[in-house]
């Protein structure tokens, strides 16, 4: 059967699945949460109860607005294991783009952790279009002009046999079905979604600054790093923010020098991967060895402000 699904029509549904979701079940909490978050949290709620809409659309009980050709269309599309596949990746992908937001959103992110979850995120959608010898180590290159519309670069996709299997093995067994669709199906679904996938991975690489000097700089409050790239990002970080004044410099340089001498393995097993809770941990000995004189007095304010960006990129 020849399918001509566009995202309107696969969509166009919603206008007849919520009454019935609303008959079968109380509101859903969705209904009370940001829009990026609801629309992937509306598509898990119909996949569901995909039999129970289906059951429920056969009953053709009376509704305003509702005709019999209707009712047919809706069975028709509820019964087609094709349309469910869709929705099912749509799902999946929304989901994705979702655990990201979610992340960004929670204010006890980490802010080393900022620049991973993005390129993270873009990493994941770009192996589930791409072989992994097309993507390119550094992301930024993705940032050049060459690469400003990923949707040209249709050369190099992932052939239709790898781009279902990775589907299926890196969204979940819940698209196990693709591999039993005809190849004139599996092709199909490839024309529509990969395209779908490139314009996404454009949209990210637009939007998400994970190339920018600040975000970059960040990741200094790990302290997992050679002295001269530690001094190098505090002192960049410090440039952009003016938290330090030039007059002072040389103080704080030398608090770097002093803190790139610590040995911090025993602190850092105790700080169990969080750099704010190391920070603190460094701080307490310090205060603990040197009680007279503040060793870190300029770090500690660069340390303070760097951990406070979370609770500002959370917020805006």
């Amino acid at each position: 059967m020849e399918r001509n699904w566009t995202g309107d029509k696969i969509w166009a549904c919603a206008d007849l699945v919520w009454p019935g979701l609303a008959l079968i079940g109380p509101e859903p909490a969705w209904s009370e949460k940001k829009k990026w978050l609801s629309f992937g949290e509306s598509l898990e709620r119909l996949l569901l109860l995909w039999d129970l809409l289906t059951h429920y659309m056969k009953q053709k009980p009376k509704f305003s607005g509702m005709t019999n050709e209707k009712y047919e269309n809706f069975i028709r599309l509820f019964e087609d294991k094709f349309f469910k596949l869709q929705i099912t990746y749509l799902s999946k992908i929304m989901e994705k783009i979702n655990q990201a937001n979610i992340t960004f959103q929670n204010q006890s992110l980490e802010i080393h952790l900022l620049k991973l979850t993005m390129t993270k995120l873009i990493k994941d959608i770009a192996n589930l279009l791409f072989p992994f010898e097309e993507i390119p180590k550094d992301l930024r290159i993705f940032k050049t002009k060459e690469w400003k519309e990923i949707e040209l670069h249709s050369s190099k996709f992932l052939s239709t046999e790898s781009f279902t299997s990775t589907l299926i093995t890196d969204l979940g067994f819940q698209l196990r079905d693709l591999n039993h669709l005809k190849n004139q199906d599996q092709n199909q679904f490839a024309d529509i979604f990969q395209p779908f996938l490139a314009k996404l991975l454009s949209k990210l690489n637009k939007y998400l600054p994970y190339e920018d000097k600040i975000i970059d700089t960040l990741d200094f409050v790990t302290l997992n790093m050679e002295f001269p790239d530690l001094k190098r990002k505090i002192l960049d970080f410090n440039s952009y923010f003016q938290i330090v004044e030039q007059e002072q410099i040389a103080d704080l340089v030398q608090e770097i020098s002093s803190l790139s001498e610590m040995n911090l393995v025993l602190l850092r097993k105790k700080a169990k991967k969080s750099s704010l809770r190391l920070w603190d941990l460094i701080i307490e000995t310090e205060e603990n060895e040197n009680n007279e004189e503040r060793t870190f007095r300029y770090l500690s304010k660069i340390f303070k402000i760097a951990h406070s960006l979370s609770t500002f990129f959370c917020r805006s």
